[in-house]
């Protein structure tokens, strides 16, 4: 299946084909992009309106279209997904659609969008699926930026779980991405569609010429983009990690200024951790997705099953055990409810036996603690564990806290001064303010009637510091530009770890994660010449020399990489995963019409043919450029680390000055050739 934004005129107009293939093939994807989708609304309800109400078009794809509809029999809403009838004239569209029906078919599980029957009615095939009240994934990652990690594992979870009934089955997606996956408005849950390009047990691929790429190119695994003919479950593992990984941190690992640089990357380098864009991701959830977006495949080393259960092993949240889930702010809550009853039973105006029994319900909020406390031993924490996790504050709690019983993932020691020095002070005046009105009447009996000035004084004084405090904090948070929201976020929002804290306006005024020490080694080209250069400046003068060849060679392997991006990305807009398959069907389809043959039709063919020749040859050419590419980067790596050690003891120097020679020669000998022509 095409992806939902090709335009087919676009790309025939591009690509180096006869006058006739680009007229045919651009007038029918422009009536189709025009008011096609009523008119087929129109057919699907003369044919099977009799058993569905059409209600609206949910969506329009390179295939077809997809409503939604109610079902007269059962009262229900369903999906309905139509073939465009242009399209089913050729046999490989028609096998691919009823490829896709007999996939949702087979497969049965709740994470799964399920099949309720398949038709064909003259030239029109459609089938009728669940549908899912909701939005997808990558409309909520729009939206939302990322997700708390809490909720990434989980659909993280639920995701690994439908894909092991799907591989299990045989069944191989090849084409995870945020856009195929649903969430449903009212639970959550999260419900994989659109396997129109999955891979099958026993199937012949004829339906997709032989070398052709499938998938979605920002979430294609390298031996996708590689154009590796056995793609197998490890590729939709790759490309679920992917999908996590956006999750977790609200970006793509792999971008870059061009199409192509960006689909290759994956191929010559390995993403940026996590943990240094999101740190507050559990360290174990953060190598569950690294495992899964290995490069290569057969070092991913992980299944959907052990994914699932790695991730069902990690703790759903705070790293607490699922026995001890109701445990957390029991505490507080228990203190609260026995102070305010206790002070109701000595204050109050009861008799004694109602005083007692105000005394005796008291007692019921920490005798239920303990008994939490009891029942939940032998969970691998010990009683002291258990009740520091009971004295923890609620999610919501915003003020101050005492540290060490604050959450795990709480970032008050990150937060600005100004922020913590309100928030105390609004900690301790507004108790104060609520004692104080209060017993204002029993104080005032027992020191006098004169002193009430002096007490409304004290009263309004606590209330008007708070204020000036919180209008200084809004008017400091402005000048660091950031909107309302985000000032009350920064000055009271919860401390716990969330998306909003993420914004870059909030996280640059927090104080930042402490990270390992040690020299990192950059990823990206660019990165890697610029740390080159600043070792270079760091470094003594008595290497000037070889300094500078090693700046020039630096210099000059990005310019190469950069170039080869830009062809790459030329290439990938001509020859990229899509072409292939269009030509492919397209070839197929005119193999399949045996009633006329003309000279036109064959000639047509031919043309066809000859597209798809060249399109492979391309994508060759695309393959062998990316080859090129990542042993330039190795260059620059190697050229790094030797750097790195000319630092080091003289032995360690001498050996890197030999070897950073040995590399600039090598570097200097290749671009004399490349610009002679050799």
């Amino acid at each position: 299946m095409l992806p939902d934004d090709f335009d087919h005129s676009e790309s025939i107009s591009e690509a180096e084909s006869l006058p006739q293939i680009r007229l045919a093939v651009g007038q029918a994807a422009k009536s189709f992009a025009a008011d096609h989708a009523g008119d087929l609304q129109s057919l699907l309800e003369r044919s099977i309106g009799d058993q569905y109400e059409i209600i609206r078009l949910l969506g329009r794809g390179g295939m077809g279209c997809v409503y939604l509809a109610r079902e007269r029999s059962l009262d229900r809403h369903v999906a309905i997904k139509v073939l465009n009838p242009e399209l089913a004239i050729a046999d490989a569209h028609r096998e691919r659609f009823r490829r896709e029906a007999k996939i949702a078919a087979r497969l049965n599980h709740p994470g799964i969008l399920p099949l309720h029957s398949f038709g064909e009615i003259a030239n029109l095939f459609y089938f009728v699926m669940a549908y899912v009240r909701g939005e997808t994934l990558a409309d909520r990652i729009l939206r939302d930026g990322a997700l708390p990690w809490t909720e990434a594992r989980r659909i993280f979870f639920e995701m690994a779980d439908a894909l092991e009934c799907a591989h299990r089955n045989g069944v191989v997606h090849r084409d995870i991405k945020p856009a195929n996956i649903l969430l449903e408005s009212t639970t959550g849950r999260a419900v994989l569609a659109d396997f129109g390009i999955s891979k099958i047990p026993g199937a012949r691929e004829t339906i997709t010429a032989a070398g052709a790429v499938l998938g979605t190119p920002a979430y294609m695994s390298p031996e996708q983009v590689t154009g590796v003919s056995d793609i197998d479950a490890r590729s939709d593992i790759y490309s679920l990690g992917i999908v996590a990984y956006v999750m977790l941190t609200g970006r793509e690992p792999f971008s870059a200024e061009t199409a192509g640089a960006t689909m290759y990357r994956r191929v010559v380098e390995d993403a940026p951790g996590i943990r240094s864009i999101s740190p507050s991701v559990p360290a174990d959830l953060a190598a569950v997705v690294d495992q899964c977006m290995t490069r290569e495949r057969e070092r991913r080393g992980v299944n959907a099953a052990t994914l699932r259960d790695s991730l069902g092993r990690i703790a759903p949240a705070d790293g607490l055990p699922d026995a001890v889930h109701d445990l957390p702010s029991f505490g507080p809550y228990a203190v609260l409810w026995t102070l305010a009853l206790g002070l109701f039973a000595i204050l109050g105006d009861i008799s004694p036996p109602e005083r007692l029994l105000v005394l005796v319900l008291a007692l019921v909020a920490p005798a239920g603690l303990a008994l939490q406390v009891w029942t939940s031993a032998g969970h691998g924490m010990t009683p002291a564990q258990m009740a520091k996790v009971s004295l923890w504050p609620p999610e919501w709690w915003s003020m101050w806290w005492p540290s060490a019983l604050r959450r795990p993932n709480d970032i008050w020691s990150r937060l600005p001064r100004v922020s913590r020095l309100i928030r105390v002070l609004i900690s301790i005046s507004a108790p104060a303010l609520l004692v104080l009105v209060l017993v204002r009447e029993r104080v005032l009996d027992s020191i006098g009637p004169e002193y009430s000035g002096a007490y409304s004084i004290v009263e309004w004084g606590l209330l008007i510091s708070c204020a000036v405090a919180m209008g200084a904090g809004f008017i400091w948070t402005r000048a660091k530009g950031l909107t309302p929201d985000q000032s009350a976020r920064l000055l009271l929002g919860p401390s716990l770890i969330s998306s909003g804290w993420n914004e870059i306006a909030v996280s640059s005024l927090l104080t930042p994660v402490k990270q390992d020490e040690g020299v990192k080694e950059p990823v990206l080209a660019s990165e890697l010449v610029r740390a080159i250069r600043q070792r270079i400046h760091a470094l003594p003068e008595e290497h000037t020399d070889i300094l500078r060849r090693a700046s020039e060679a630096a210099d000059c392997i990005l310019r190469s990489i950069e170039t080869a991006d830009r062809e790459i990305s030329l290439l990938v807009r001509d020859a990229g995963p899509e072409a292939s398959d269009r030509l492919g069907a397209q070839l197929a389809a005119l193999d399949g019409v045996t009633a006329l043959q003309s000279a036109e039709q064959k000639e047509l063919r031919d043309s066809v043919q000859h597209q798809l020749e060249i399109v492979r040859r391309m994508q060759d050419r695309q393959n062998s450029l990316a080859t090129a590419r990542l042993e330039q980067l190795d260059l620059l790596r190697s050229l790094w680390r030797l750097l790195q050690a000319l630092g080091n003891s003289e032995p360690s120097q001498s050996i890197a000055v030999r070897h950073i020679e040995d590399l600039c020669s090598s570097v200097e000998t290749g671009l004399r050739a490349q610009d002679s022509g050799i």
